[in-house]
């Protein structure tokens, strides 16, 4: 069984970005894949011609959140959804390029939950962008969601666990992975729901 932490770091970045727009899709339940599938459709995106919704949708996932980690892709229709991320959740951008310049002037970023980073390498180029850019915008929402969150809601689904038949055997980023006797499945699925 794999249980995980559905959008995890998207519900992060909201969090540390106090964006508004995203705390109300995630209320409001959007499916932001549907969305990405929508700006690479009107794009003409090449790995989306032909793929009705729901395989657009599944294609969709490897796009959703590349601009929240600083990617803006290859093809137009990449950095045309990255643009409109950055429009949809101004929060969430905002808070990351303003982790990035106190970088560049600082060489480190301590985050709102205590972790400090370091990039002594760290510049400003001409351009704007900040030559650790990319793990800039990464390391502070991963490190909340995989390194800080999903070890806490382990050990809570380890001891709601504790009477099931199950046997956790590891964690991938923010899964948990089990090993789980086939009528205690229900039970687990519904104890991880509560855990994660």
């Amino acid at each position: 069984m794999e249980a995980d932490g559905a959008q995890l770091e998207f519900r992060v970045a909201t969090e540390l970005g106090n964006d508004q727009q995203a705390l109300k899709d995630i209320e409001d339940g959007v499916d932001i894949h549907a969305a990405t599938r929508e700006v690479m459709r009107g794009k003409n995106h090449p790995d989306f011609v032909g793929l009705d919704d729901k395989a657009g949708r599944q294609q969709a996932k490897a796009f959703t959140f590349q601009p929240l980690y600083g990617g803006f892709g290859s093809h137009p229709a990449e950095r045309e959804y990255a643009l409109f991320w950055q429009k949809k959740y101004p929060g969430i951008f905002s808070t990351q390029m303003t982790w990035c310049m106190r970088v560049a002037d600082t060489k480190e970023l301590t985050t709102p939950y205590g972790l400090t980073f370091f990039w002594p390498r760290a510049k400003l180029y001409s351009s704007g962008r900040v030559n650790v850019q990319n793990e800039v915008f990464n390391f502070p929402i991963q490190g909340f969601a995989t390194g800080e969150i999903i070890p806490i809601a382990l050990v809570h689904f380890w001891h709601r666990t504790a009477g099931l038949r199950l046997r956790i055997f590891n964690t991938v980023h923010d899964s948990i992975i089990s090993s789980v006797h086939k009528d205690d499945v229900a039970a687990a699925e519904q104890l991880a729901k509560v855990s994660l």
